[in-house]
């Protein structure tokens, strides 16, 4: 499934919650700022399956998209924070020391939810992010911020930044017809092809036959 921009009211694709596999490290937020997210796992071999169940989290063309491949464990993620916001310590907290590239829980307004983040820039009290797990990015007050717990750190983000095989050669009205289909779409099996200055280049199949490819 396709999320529209921002600026739409539309809220990220979320699967059916089930039971958390989430371990929990820490039960206090991290104060260090050195503190980053590992890097994403992209060694995968060429036309390997990496996904029988990718979603499209945040579209802007062909050549930049987002997906997820395990939006089972977002869903848990989602839970772990969900269970955080209950305290009422976290209400109280103190707006956090932002620096670029600090991991964070950040507030969406368009889903009204608190998700993992990243710092991205930074201008007065106003603080630019990107939602590690879908790959949008928003610009909202310091005050919409808090520190991220240890735990959530430790995973990668995932949300993968992709390049859609062989789209440099989609006429625009072919490009319409494939945009339809991730718009009603809402899994995809991802084919990886390479990976390029950290974009996956990827195949999207059907998740029932494995094929033929979108592009088909």
């Amino acid at each position: 499934m396709v999320t529209a921009p921002a600026s739409t009211k539309n809220s990220f694709p979320l699967v059916k919650p089930k039971a958390s596999s989430l371990p929990v490290f820490e039960n206090e937020p991290s104060r260090n700022n050195l503190c980053k997210y590992p890097p994403q796992k992209t060694d995968f071999v060429p036309e390997q399956i990496i996904s029988a169940h990718a979603i499209v989290t945040y579209f802007n063309s062909f050549t930049e998209f987002w997906i997820q491949l395990e939006p089972q464990l977002v869903t848990t993620i989602m839970e772990r924070i969900h269970s955080l916001i209950l305290d009422p310590k976290f209400v109280n907290q103190k707006d956090i020391s932002a620096t670029i590239g600090k991991p964070c829980l950040a507030f969406y307004p368009v889903d009204g939810k608190w998700h993992r983040a990243i710092v991205k820039a930074l201008n007065g009290n106003m603080i630019t992010v990107c939602y590690v797990d879908y790959g949008i990015s928003y610009t909202l007050r310091t005050s919409y911020l808090r520190e991220l717990h240890q735990d959530l750190i430790t995973l990668p983000a995932l949300a993968f930044k992709c390049c859609l095989d062989g789209s440099e050669f989609l006429s625009k009205i072919v490009a319409d017809t494939l945009k339809d289909r991730f718009l009603k779409s809402s899994a995809f099996a991802a084919q990886f092809c390479n990976v390029v200055d950290g974009v996956l280049h990827i195949r999207l199949r059907h998740v029932q036959t494995m094929g033929p490819n979108l592009l088909n």
